[in-house]
């Protein structure tokens, strides 16, 4: 399960202890043993009041950036569906590469580039929700006809990839292809996610219970911090 505690901040619990993103800054890290348990206190306590009625103390956790005073009393938490499925390992050679598709990743694999190498991951994620909330329709039934399309545009997407002249990294090919499905009107989400011992960050495309790139295996093995 994944926690909000603001605009920037989201966090989960990994082995017993917590892991919290920042995306305003680009960065994960855990909390010393005394605020671990001053956010557990808040997050545990009903209407965020002690037992004997008076509030909750978070003033410790917003002096060391670990809780905004803005968010919300409920401070939310999401449950992500969890992945079954991996596109990569269904046998699809009836989808070729082709020229078009080749041509399109290479834009948004370019594009992405040039964000990560010019703006924060922030205005980036920004960026990318917008652009495919004005291209991409939104989710419907969890049927075969659901996911068929975007199965087949992942695929396009995956074998144009070669074709393409930039380096892989993390992020750089999750978020290209969020963006190449939202340009042919198709709805994936973005999830971030994590690993201990040793500790590895790791990004996925996921639609419903399908994970469009990489491993599933590997999606399986980190527990998410993030759904954009």
């Amino acid at each position: 399960m994944i926690g909000y505690l603001g605009e920037d901040l989201s966090f989960c619990q990994l082995d017993g202890r917590l892991f919290v993103l920042d995306i305003r800054k680009d960065r994960y890290f855990q909390r010393c043993q005394a605020l671990k348990r001053q956010l557990r206190d808040y997050l545990d306590t009903p209407n965020r009041t002690d037992v004997d009625g008076t509030d909750v103390d978070v003033a410790p956790l917003i002096e060391r950036g670990v809780f905004s005073p803005e968010v919300p009393t409920s401070c939310a938490t999401t449950k992500t569906m969890a992945p079954r499925h991996g596109a990569l390992e269904v046998p699809n050679a009836d989808i070729p590469a082709s020229v078009p598709a080749a041509s399109q990743g290479f834009l948004s694999v370019a594009a992405i580039r040039r964000q990560l190498n010019t703006r924060p991951l922030k205005s980036i994620l920004t960026t990318l929700s917008g652009y495919r909330q004005r291209n991409a329709l939104p989710p419907g039934d969890d049927d075969a006809r659901y996911h068929q399309r975007p199965l087949e545009a992942s695929m396009q997407c995956h074998r144009g990839r070669p074709f393409v002249p930039i380096p892989t990294r993390r992020l750089i090919d999750p978020l290209a292809m969020v963006r190449f499905l939202a340009a042919h009107g198709l709805h994936a989400r973005l999830v971030l996610s994590i690993a201990a011992d040793p500790f590895s960050a790791h990004a996925w495309v996921q639609h419903g219970s399908w994970v469009l790139n990489g491993a599933l295996g590997t999606t399986q093995a980190h527990v998410p911090t993030q759904v954009i």
